[in-house]
C-alpha cells in the first residue's frame, strides 16, 4: 500500500520543506497547520506517519504516542527539532516515536534521512499485512500432482508468475483459485507486497468505488474519516478480483478506466493516486457467453485476461484424489489433536468413488469434519459423512454388476448419449432413490431428512425440487389416540 504521511507544523516553511522532501512515488503527503480541530480529527484519519514538534503536540509526547496506537492504522511519529540533541533523539525513541530529525540538515542528507525512515515504516506496514493474512502462504511447489492437466496448469503459472501481465483463473466453486491466485502472487517479484482478495459480488453497487478506490472525508453521508480503497492497498502488490463476472455492467466500465489509467480517484477527491497494482481475476462463469448475451464487457475481458489459466474440477483429475486425502487427514490430525494415523481402505475407496461436486474446498470440508469426530487411530467408512456413504455405496452397487446387467439396466435410447450425460442420468436416480427412501423414513420431515443426509435444508429443498419430490407424499398419517376408562 501506498504510506500516507501527514505533517502537522505550525511553521509554514518547514512544513512544505519536509512535504517536498518526503514525497515519492509510493507515499502521499498531507499538511495542515496545527489547530484543535485538526488533533481532534486525528481520529478520523487515516495515516502511517505523522511527522510534527514537540511544541505543537496538544499533550505531552509519550500521552499522544499512546493515543495513536490505538488507530487502525497504527501510524508512528517523527518529532521535528531544531537542535541536534541525541538526548532528545532518546527521548523520543522512549516515548515510542520512531525518531527525531534535526531541521538544519542539509536538503540532500534529510531527503535520505528521512527516505530511509519511510522505508522503516513500510517494513512495519509489511509485517502487520502479513500478520494479518496469517502465516500460511501457499507456493506453486508445494503442490504435487500426478493430472496431466494440473501439471500443465503449474507450468504456465509458474511461467506467468514472474510476469506482470494481468491473470484470469477460471474454474468451478471450490476448485481453489484464490490459493491459485495467493501462490503466484508469493511467487512474483511482488511477494514482499500485500496480496489483497476482493469478493466483487459482495460489494454493494452503491459503495463500489469507495471500496475499490476509496473516499475522503465528508464524500458522502457517513464517510466521517479517509479509507483507503483495495486498490490503494495493494499498491506495488496483487488485487485479486474473485468472482468478477458478477459485476455490474455500469460497474465494469469504471473498474476498466482504472485499469487502462493505473490511477482512482477516491470518492470525492480532488487528486487522482498513481498506483502500480497487478490485477489477477477469477470466475466461474463461461465470461466469452457472457459477452455474447451483453453481460460483461468484452474489452474489460481483453484487459484482465492476457493469460487465462483454468483450474480443473476434482473429478477430473480423481489421481490426486488420495495425495490430497492423505495430506489433510495428516494436517487435521495435527491441528485438531487427533490420533488418527492412516485410512481403511473402504473409507479411501469411498473417497475415491465420490463426484466432488463441490471440489477441493469440499474435499477439505470432509476430511476436518471426519477426523474431528472419530474416535478411532485409522479413519474409517463409518466417519465419513452419511450422504457420501449412501452415495458412494449405490454407485458401487451399480458399477457391481456385469457389463451386461449394467446395461440392461439403462433405456436403449442412453446407449447413444455421451458418457457424461449418462453418469448425470445414474447419479440422478440414485439421488432420488436414496432421498424417497430418507424422507419415507421420517415421514417427510425436512430437518431430520437433512440431517440423516448430511446436506443443509436449503441443499434439501434445492435438491427436492430438482427431483420433484414434495415432503407432503411422505407424511404418515396421524393414529387415533386411545383412552383407557
Amino acid at each position: 500500500m501506498k504510506t500516507r504521511i501527514l505533517s502537522i507544523i505550525s511553521s509554514d516553511a518547514v512544513r512544505q520543506r519536509f512535504d517536498r522532501l518526503s514525497g515519492t512515488p509510493n507515499s502521499d503527503v498531507k499538511s495542515v497547520s496545527p489547530t484543535a480541530d485538526v488533533w481532534t480529527g486525528l481520529v478520523r484519519e487515516t495515516f502511517d506517519l505523522l511527522i510534527t514538534t514537540r511544541s505543537d503536540l496538544p499533550q505531552p509526547l509519550d500521552e499522544f504516542v499512546d493515543s495513536l496506537s490505538v488507530l487502525p492504522s497504527r501510524p508512528q511519529v517523527i518529532i521535528v527539532t531544531a537542535d541536534p540533541d541525541p538526548a532528545e533523539h532518546a527521548r523520543v525513541i522512549a516515548a515510542g516515536g520512531l525518531a527525531a530529525v534535526y531541521t538544519r540538515l542539509p536538503d540532500r542528507v534529510l531527503k535520505a534521512t528521512l527516505a530511509a525512515l519511510l522505508r522503516r515504516v513500510r517494513a512495519v506496514q509489511e509485517l502487520w499485512s502479513v500478520e494479518d493474512a496469517g502465516d500460511s502462504d501457499p507456493a506453486l511447489s508445494d503442490f504435487v500432482t500426478e493430472s496431466p492437466a494440473m501439471t500443465e496448469l503449474m507450468a504456465m503459472a509458474e511461467r506467468v508468475a514472474s510476469a506482470d501481465s494481468s491473470v484470469l483463473i477460471g474454474g468451478e466453486t471450490g476448485v481453489g483459485k484464490e490459493w491459485l491466485a495467493r501462490a503466484i502472487h508469493m511467487r512474483s517479484a511482488r511477494s514482499v507486497a500485500p496480496f489483497v482478495a476482493v469478493n466483487c459480488a459482495a460489494l454493494p453497487e452503491g459503495l463500489f468505488e469507495s471500496e475499490l478506490f476509496g473516499h475522503v472525508e465528508g464524500a458522502f453521508t457517513g464517510a466521517i474519516g479517509v479509507r483507503r480503497g483495495y486498490f490503494e492497498l495493494a499498491h506495488q502488490g496483487t488485487l485479486f478480483l474473485d468472482e468478477i463476472g458478477e459485476l455490474p455492467t455500469s460497474l465494469q466500465a469504471k473498474l476498466l478506466r482504472v485499469l487502462q489509467d493505473g490511477e482512482v480517484w477516491p470518492v470525492g477527491g480532488e487528486a487522482p493516486i498513481q498506483l502500480d497494482t497487478r490485477i489477477i481475476a477469477a470466475t466461474n462463469r463461461d465470461l466469452e457467453r457472457s459477452i455474447k448475451l451483453k453481460e460483461f464487457r468484452r474489452d474489460l475481458f481483453y484487459r484482465i485476461g492476457v493469460v487465462a489459466l483454468t483450474v480443473p474440477p476434482l473429478r477430473e483429475r480423481r489421481e490426486d484424489i488420495e495425495s490430497l486425502v492423505m495430506g489433510y487427514l495428516e494436517r487435521f490430525a495435527i491441528e485438531l489433536k487427533r490420533p488418527i494415523r492412516s485410512i481403511e481402505p473402504d473409507a479411501l475407496e469411498a473417497l475415491l468413488q465420490y463426484s466432488w461436486p463441490g471440489n477441493v474446498r469440499e474435499l477439505i470440508n470432509v476430511m476436518e469434519r471426519s477426523v474431528l469426530l472419530s474416535d478411532s487411530t485409522s479413519l474409517r467408512l463409518g466417519d465419513l459423512p452419511l450422504g457420501l456413504r449412501v452415495k458412494v455405496d449405490a454407485a458401487l452397487q451399480v458399477m457391481s454388476v456385469g457389463p451386461s446387467q449394467a446395461l440392461d439396466a439403462f433405456d436403449d435410447e442412453w446407449l447413444t448419449e455421451p458418457l457424461a450425460a449418462v453418469t448425470k442420468r445414474v447419479s440422478r436416480r440414485i439421488e432420488r432413490e436414496y432421498l424417497e427412501k430418507v424422507l419415507r423414513l421420517t415421514g417427510g420431515r425436512v430437518s431430520e431428512t437433512a440431517a440423516k443426509a448430511g446436506v443443509s435444508k436449503r441443499t434439501l429443498f434445492t435438491k427436492m425440487r430438482d427431483l420433484d419430490l414434495r415432503k407432503e407424499d411422505y407424511r404418515q398419517p396421524r393414529r387415533a389416540s386411545t383412552y383407557r376408562n
